[in-house]
This record gives structure tokens, C-alpha cells and sequence, in this order.
């Protein structure tokens, strides 16, 4: 093998690495913030310290693998490294998130069409009924009229 082929080999090595190495900081990233989920600013802190995280991987493991030079099949290995993870490692690692991922999912499709459906036949409600069942807000002080 050529030197050449050998630090190219090295850079797509080393930048696999770097894609599994990012999604393991957005799984502790999600992790993280499912324990404080009430706390809005401490979520948006720890999202922002993930995304700063994963720059430095990032910028640390090209360094590495390139001396900074950013390839094509540098970004290639990057994605494949992210795809392994969410594809295969994590499904593995963490089967019971991946169930939960599909439910919320079933539910939100499921949801929108059942919210439509409600919404259908509310409007047929007041269609039928040929005037409005909105209920006014009644102020203190005031008379009602009859």
C-alpha cells in the first residue's frame, strides 16, 4: 500500500469515528434533558454546550485525520459513522428509545387525523345547528340581555 492510500485509509477511519463519537454526545445530550425537562433554560444550555461539544469533536478528530483539510470522502465517512449509529448501535444500546421514537410518532400521525376529524365534525355541528355555539365570556358588571 502507497502512503498515500494509507492516510487517506486513516482519515476515513478517523472521521467514522468522529460521527459515532458526536451521536453518543446527542444521545447523553437527550438523555441529559429528559431528567430537567420542566427547565427550559437549562435545555437550551444543554443543547447549546452539546453543539459547541460536538464542533470541538469535530474540529479535533479532522485535525487528527487531516491536518484540517476537510475531503469529500472525509464528510462521507462522517455520515456513515452517524448513519452506524442511528441505524445500528443505537437500536442495540437503546432498544426502549427507539420504541418510544415510534409511538410518539404513531400517535402524532394518528393524533393529526383525529384532531381533523373533531374538527370536521364540530363544524358540521354548528353548519346544522345554522348559528353559533360559542359561549361569550360574561363581564362583571354587566347585564345580561335577553
Amino acid at each position: 500500500m502507497t502512503e498515500l492510500i494509507q492516510r487517506e485509509l486513516y482519515q476515513v477511519f478517523i472521521m467514522f469515528y468522529c460521527g459515532l463519537a458526536v451521536m453518543i454526545v446527542f444521545s447523553v445530550r437527550d438523555s441529559v434533558t429528559a431528567l430537567c425537562r420542566n427547565n427550559r433554560r437549562l435545555s437550551a444550555a444543554i443543547y447549546l454546550s452539546s453543539y459547541l461539544c460536538a464542533a470541538f469533536l469535530f474540529c479535533q478528530f479532522l485535525y487528527r485525520g487531516s491536518h484540517g483539510v476537510l475531503t469529500f470522502y472525509g464528510i462521507v465517512s462522517f455520515g456513515a459513522g452517524i448513519l452506524l449509529w442511528k441505524k445500528g448501535i443505537c437500536g442495540i444500546l437503546f432498544p426502549e428509545k427507539l420504541s418510544v421514537l415510534a409511538e410518539k410518532k404513531d400517535r402524532d400521525t394518528n393524533g393529526d387525523k383525529n384532531d381533523e376529524k373533531e374538527k370536521d365534525k364540530r363544524t358540521d355541528k354548528t353548519v346544522r345547528a345554522g348559528r353559533r355555539t360559542e359561549r361569550r365570556r360574561s363581564v362583571p358588571g354587566r347585564k345580561k340581555k335577553n
